[in-house]
């Protein structure tokens, strides 16, 4: 699922299967990425899992 904060894009992401398990994570996995901009030409990514 994706959503705006102001002007950064968050993306939330669940409900991953066991097959195949990245890095033997589970389907508990949970990933938050945030996308913003830094300048014309420059993007700042961040992630949690």
């Amino acid at each position: 699922m994706g959503r705006w904060e102001a002007d950064i894009l968050v993306i939330d992401t669940t409900n991953f299967n066991d097959s195949p398990a990245p890095s033997g994570a589970s389907r508990n996995l949970h990933v938050v990425e945030r996308i913003s901009r830094i300048d014309a030409d420059t993007l700042l990514y961040r992630f949690t899992v």
